[in-house]
């Protein structure tokens, strides 16, 4: 039917025969005249065929066409496309399920060119199609393959050809199904629809604004996150499915737009680079926040997070829901994190950083864990039922908890270990730095400093059954309580230094002969029963947050006699080795030739107690080692002849000093992970992640 502006019937014109016939869109085209596009059971080969009727602007007919097979195909969409022709956008019967998505391209004659379907094995329909800027085609509708609920939106999007560039799920766990789609002005799209899975209850309209392409993520995810279109909103619940695998570039920005969580039961491979990080956060403040990155009930072993941020998550409600507020390993997950930073998040329950439960076993190198906040217990880690996660190189500082444990919460049997850690500047009423209640985590070459506590324990607090394995560390600094405080016998610590602890160091059932001095160590410091010493730790500078040891520290080569520092030498207590430096003698005059040969011995490195055969030496250079070591190079043998070493600019250092590594990587692959301008630092990071 055709009216005035006012309303008033101009005309009005059926199409159709004996059987049902139904329109569902109708277009002006460019010639003035209109386009209808619907089903029919009067004509074409199916039980129901897509039915396209061309008219004149008088509404006469001039052509029309059946698009269809055996089955039953329906239409909602038609457009007119740039080159005269048309797009349709419905659903078809013959797919891959019960109903895929289907579009078809006609020409401005109704001939068929091509025709696309997209689906998976349950039924997928398709409501609304337009063309883009750039000539491709998106096509909206709702999804039973995919996704997390009974339908969700559906988005895809296609070149001007039909192949599919990306496709995208959105929506929640009842359901959701999109309706209208259009780009906009700014090359985004608009979605418009319904859900039942947000909003106020029952069916409710559903419009979301994206940024241009692919700037929004909802729903599940696979394939890869590319940084072309960094930053993303995202806009709903984030799934990577069991089974799949779910790449995200170095330098994405995944900004969660409200209290979405981030879970894999998958793998996910979010590996940035230390100048291009991958974050995972919000703009909002206050609350609701985003709920994390969640690994549970996977089968998944792959999973590796490197330079990520994971800041800002909240997570609240019912367990397991109130725990881990940034990361929340469950059901043996084990993610492996590497130079990532934890910071800013908040649990109502546990672990407002990183939470650990049922045989969950992540890995965490070089991770900086501070500034979060629990408002039960392990502000900044929290680990329960038989959790074994691993801590190495990390530091844990700055977190919080009402409670219990401020760095650290573990209860129930859970042995984490934590090596070279540093667990500095945290608080709760109990166990300041650390809690653990009938679990024995291993604690080797740990500072723990600064920590403080309402009652008891400012570094440690040992409740029932608890046996803490504390050895090669340093406690200094504790406020407010003793520093480690026990309510049952336990193993007492070994090869440690406790020092400046203000409430004094240990209180409770204290393990007998600790801190009762009897004899002497290896470097000739009083030391008691379990050669712990109890002297002033020497750090570099503690107000400014530097907890190397100086060189006159009682500290260096007063751990296990039988464990070995990196450089060979007897351990240390604390986190950071002291590095014995051998000052060459005969390279401190310049030789008679412009360029020198480095040659040092071979040392089996059983005598290390490394047992693995060395394959490789890095040699870095540091002239008057006031600054880090910068890498020189990388060698098979036991020498090598620098070129250039004595070539300094002006004014010219009178020494120069050299630093080796053995390694027992290939020196092929050595070459491949070393780059020039790399410091120590970085090296040493490499050779430990392999």
């Amino acid at each position: 039917m055709k009216t005035n502006a006012n309303g008033d019937s101009l005309w009005s014109r059926t199409f159709g025969g004996s059987q049902a016939d139904e329109c569902y869109a109708v277009r002006q085209t460019t010639d003035g005249g209109y386009v209808l596009v619907g089903h029919t059971s009067s004509f074409g080969a199916g039980s129901l065929d897509i039915w396209v009727v061309k008219t004149d602007s008088n509404g006469s007919g001039l052509w029309n066409r059946t698009y269809g097979g055996g089955g039953s195909e329906q239409c909602g969409s038609i457009r007119q496309t740039t080159d005269g022709g048309y797009i349709l956008g419905g659903r078809t019967s013959i797919g891959a399920g019960n109903g895929d998505y289907w579009m078809v391209k006609i020409s401005a004659n109704g001939d068929s060119l091509w025709s696309r379907t997209f689906g998976g094995s349950n039924i997928d329909e398709g409501g609304n199609i337009q063309q883009t800027a750039e000539g491709g085609y998106i096509f909206g509708g709702y999804t039973q393959s995919f996704g997390m609920g009974g339908s969700d939106f559906w988005l895809v999007k296609t070149n001007e050809n039909g192949d599919s560039l990306w496709s995208r799920v959105y929506g929640g766990t009842q359901d959701d199904a999109c309706t209208f789609v259009q780009q906009t002005a700014d090359g985004g799209y608009v979605w418009a629809g319904y859900t039942c899975s947000i909003g106020a209850g029952g069916y409710d309209f559903w419009l979301v604004k994206t940024e241009p392409d692919t700037s929004t993520l909802c729903g599940t995810l696979t394939g890869m996150i590319s940084a072309a279109n960094s930053p993303y909103a995202v806009i709903c619940d984030l799934l990577i499915p069991a089974g799949d695998t779910l790449v995200i570039e170095p330098g994405v920005v995944l900004n969660f737009m409200g209290p979405y969580k981030f879970e894999v039961r998958g793998t996910l491979l979010a590996i940035g680079t230390e100048e291009d990080s991958i974050v995972f956060s919000t703009e909002q403040i206050g609350t609701p926040r985003w709920r994390g990155l969640r690994f549970g009930d996977s089968t998944s072993t792959g999973s590796r997070i490197v330079y990520c941020r994971i800041e800002k998550g909240y997570a609240t409600g019912t367990n397991p829901d109130a725990s881990g507020g940034g990361i929340f390993c469950w059901n043996g997950a084990s993610p492996f994190f590497a130079n990532c930073s934890i910071w800013g998040n908040y649990a109502s329950d546990g672990g407002g950083g990183i939470y650990c439960g049922y045989y969950a076993s992540p890995t965490f190198l070089n991770c900086t864990i501070s500034g979060d906040t629990a408002g039960n217990a392990g502000g900044g880690i929290a680990c329960y039922a038989l959790a074994t996660p691993n801590f190495v190189d990390c530091e844990i500082s700055g977190n919080r908890a009402i409670n219990e444990g401020g760095g650290v919460y573990l209860l129930d049997r859970s042995p984490a270990s934590f090596n070279r850690c540093i667990i500095l500047g945290n608080h709760a009423g109990q166990g300041g730095g650390i809690k653990t209640q009938d679990s024995a985590p291993l604690l080797t070459n740990c500072t723990i400093s600064h920590n403080t506590a309402v009652s008891q324990g400012g570094a440690m607090y040992c409740y029932y059954l608890a046996s803490p394995q504390l050895r090669n560390s340093i406690v200094s600094f504790s406020g407010g309580t003793v520093a480690i405080y026990w309510n049952a016998t336990a193993t007492a610590p070994v090869f440690s230094d406790f020092y400046g602890n203000a409430g004094g160091n240990f209180g409770g059932t204290v393990p007998p002969g600790l801190g009762q001095i009897v004899t002497t160590n290896r470097n000739g410091d009083p030391c008691d029963v379990y050669n712990n010493i109890f002297l002033n730790p020497k750090f570099v500078n503690a107000g400014v947050g530097n907890y190397h040891l100086t060189g006159n520290s009682p500290c260096i080569d007063a751990g296990d006699p039988a464990m070995f520092d990196p450089d060979c030498t007897p351990s240390d207590m604390g986190a950071f080795y002291f590095y014995h430096l051998a000052q060459p003698e005969n390279l401190v005059a310049f030789p008679q030739y412009p360029h020198i040969r480095l040659n040092w011995s071979i040392v089996d490195s059983t005598e290390c107690g490394f047992p693995s055969p060395i394959q490789s030496y890095v040699i870095f250079f540091e002239q008057d080692l006031t600054e880090d070591w910068d890498f020189l190079a990388a060698t098979e043998d036991t020498f090598y002849v620098h070129e250039n070493v004595l070539r300094f600019p002006p004014p010219a250092p009178l020494s120069q000093y050299y630093y080796v590594i053995a390694s027992d990587i290939e020196i092929g692959t050595l070459n491949f992970l070393i780059q020039p301008g790399m410091s120590r630092q970085q090296v040493e990071r490499i050779l430990r992640e392999r």
